[in-house]
């Protein structure tokens, strides 16, 4: 039983009655872990797919992050028949791992070659992983030559058993991870020179071979992060230092992968504190904004004029369009916007606020997949809609009761096309929106051409009135999802 660090069980290593996993999935997760494998043993790795009775393509490859590796080039989908591959041939027909060109020099480096079979869950052979190990690495390791060869295979071995129970892949090493390896009883058997130095970092001088765990990092807080079949991972902070410990059991031995991040936790730490205060800030806005349409209301109440009630109610309402944007901004702590979902509620606002008890003025929204803006350009795109809305509201059905809107957003590959139409009594003959006196056309046309890029069309149909405005993507646009 492993007890390490918060760790007090781990999960089993079998599932009693595991799913079957579909053989791409299998695969695919082996694939997943190429790049731990690479970096821990280290080694050039191939994972190498049975298409049919006498042929197998590569499908995954990795090299070592940190060592030489054997091939200049990349083998990705290479086709191999077995007959001019032996050893692959006898991994598949025996299901064993097999050792072959033990000391062939390829490409000046000295080939230590190791072939793993794949099984899907109904035991077929569906694959082998091709592990090329430079020998000079092998040797390097000295005294824990042998025992760091057997990590490597069990490893290896666990990765590709664990697939047909577990889609979960290991996370890959980065340069400058420590490597601990620790018994049954929590003692450490191995342990390489990065975590020599990331325990004189935390102040540990003893040797750590041969001593427990435990007792070398005691004087830390221990925060377990996740825990799954295949991989325990959790975070020691030490002082003001935080270490990540990644922890893979094999059969007898667990191998310990140790990770300073400080400073990324620290510029975790920052980002949470801006963004909070970002948060505040368009909490604050739209509070001063809220206050601001209380004022204007109140001051509307408060005049005879019915001039000036017109235009205090139409400042009320570009008012509210921004407070929109500020209200989604507060909430979602994002820098989009999703204007589909801004264009519904300056919808809802204008059936609210513009189209009187008396009147039966309906809209509707045609909206085509989910469409982000940065929030400074949907500022703009809010203004723009709401004072079309102000204008179709306010004129398209003078002497009316009834009537209907179109709102259309949809993304082209030029860019976002936004759509205004109604039945409503038409615009005139020689209307021109640069020329006109309304100051709400005014807004339109500068905000489209100046803030936004875009153009502006008037469509005249025989019924209503079509305003389509055309702008391209603004930068840092995420796209659509």
């Amino acid at each position: 039983m492993f007890r390490i660090g918060g760790i007090q069980e781990l999960p089993a290593r079998r599932l009693s009655d595991p799913t079957t996993v579909p053989q791409g999935t299998i695969l695919t997760t082996i694939k997943g872990s190429l790049p731990f494998l690479a970096s821990f043993l280290p080694a050039d790795l191939h994972l190498h797919q049975r298409i049919d009775a006498d042929r197998l393509k590569i499908i995954g490859e990795a090299k070592p992050g940190w060592a030489p590796s054997f091939f200049r080039r990349s083998h990705l989908d290479v086709i191999t028949p077995l007959s001019r591959t032996p050893l692959l041939a006898q991994a598949l027909a025996t299901g064993d791992a097999c050792v072959g060109h033990d000391g062939d020099i390829i490409n000046g480096l000295p080939l230590q070659q190791r072939v793993y079979p794949v099984r899907n869950s109904a035991d077929a052979m569906v694959g082998v992983i091709v592990v090329a190990r430079n020998l000079n690495e092998v040797v390097r390791h000295g005294p824990w030559q042998d025992l760091y060869r057997r990590l490597g295979q069990e490893m290896v071995e666990e990765v590709v058993a664990m697939a047909r129970h577990e889609t979960r892949s290991l996370p890959p090493m980065l340069p400058g991870d420590a490597m601990i390896a620790v018994d049954s009883d929590g003692r450490i058997v191995l342990a390489d020179p990065m975590a020599t130095n990331l325990a004189r970092l935390l102040g540990i001088r003893d040797l750590l071979e041969g001593a427990d765990f435990n007792d070398r990092f005691d004087s830390g807080t221990w925060r377990v992060l996740e825990m799954n079949p295949l991989y325990a991972e959790q975070e020691l902070i030490w002082g003001h230092t935080t270490i990540l410990v990644r922890l893979v059991p094999l059969r007898e031995t667990a191998v310990l992968v140790l990770r300073d991040v400080t400073e990324l936790r620290h510029k975790d730490q920052q980002l949470a504190v801006k963004s909070a205060i970002i948060q505040e800030v368009h909490h604050r806005v739209k509070n001063n904004l809220q206050a601001m349409v209380s004022l204007l209301r109140l001051q509307a109440r408060r005049t005879k004029n019915s001039e000036a009630q017109t235009v205090l109610a139409e400042s009320i309402s570009r008012v509210n369009s921004i407070a929109l944007v500020h209200e989604y901004l507060s909430q979602q702590a994002v820098e989009v916007v999703d204007l589909n979902e801004l264009a519904s509620n300056i919808l809802s606002a204008a059936l609210q606020s513009m189209i009187g008890p008396e009147t039966a003025i309906t809209t509707t929204l045609h909206s085509h997949g989910t469409i982000l803006f940065p929030s400074a350009a949907a500022t703009s795109v809010a203004l723009v809609l709401n004072e079309l809305l102000q204008n179709v509201t306010k004129h398209a059905f003078a002497g009316r009761t009834t009537g209907h809107i179109d709102v259309t957003l949809q993304r082209q590959s030029e860019g976002l096309m936004i759509e205004v139409a109604d039945d409503g009594v038409g615009l005139p003959a020689d209307f021109d929106p640069h020329t006109s006196a309304n100051l709400g056309w005014r807004i339109i046309v500068t905000l489209v051409q100046d803030d936004l890029r875009g153009k502006l069309i008037i469509g005249k149909p025989d019924l209503g009135t079509v305003i389509r405005i055309l702008m391209p993507d603004p930068e840092g646009v995420p796209g659509v999802t």
